[in-house]
């Protein structure tokens, strides 16, 4: 996934790495901020009704693609994750439910790496990073996503390997009759 900047709920800096671990979604670039922005983010993290918002169970369903399986079919790698309710209203700001989706994606990329030996779809080497094309439905339920990924030997921009997959799965998005989007659909339906 591309590296976006997340601001700290405090200072508004750029690039926040520290989250509430209460509601998962308020983030800070350290503790300091944290504590000082609380007396705001309080009413904010226990909901209006003044209770703790409870978590809801989140489907992060990992479709890889790589050498072995090539374009057919893969078996999916489910990660059960807890999500604040909040979030999954679909009044829900994407300015909160973007950072959540990137952020457990980005955490849980390795565990699915290691789940099998996956090797890079293009060139055939071990796979060390996904390219990730993630798809949502978070006031679903259970609350989904679904992450359609290629095992790739790098991320690097400039790579054959890290261009070919971006250009295929691009292209594979804007066609709903495509092998990505049965792919998509005959997961999410069963």
């Amino acid at each position: 996934m591309p590296d976006s900047k997340v601001a700290c709920a405090k200072c508004s800096k750029d690039n926040a790495s520290s989250r509430c671990s209460r509601c998962k979604t308020t983030t800070y670039c350290n503790r300091d901020c944290q504590v000082a922005h609380w007396p705001s983010h309080k009413r904010q993290c226990q909901g209006s009704s003044g209770t703790k918002m409870s978590p809801k169970k989140l489907d992060l369903i990992f479709m890889i693609q790589d050498a072995r399986v090539g374009s057919g079919e893969t078996q999916p790698i489910v990660f059960k994750e807890d999500i604040p309710a909040a979030l999954c209203k679909k009044s829900a700001s994407r300015e909160l439910t973007a950072p959540f989706i990137s952020q457990i994606i980005d955490d849980r990329e390795k565990d699915a790496l290691a789940s099998r030996d996956h090797q890079c779809f293009y060139c055939g080497r071990e796979a060390t990073c996904l390219y990730s094309t993630p798809m949502s439905t978070l006031h679903g339920d259970p609350p989904t996503i679904f992450n359609l990924a290629q095992a790739l030997c790098t991320k690097n921009g400039s790579t054959p390997c890290a261009r070919e997959a971006c250009k295929r799965i691009e292209e594979g998005l804007r066609d709903p009759n495509g092998p990505i989007m049965k792919e998509r659909i005959s997961v999410v339906d069963t």
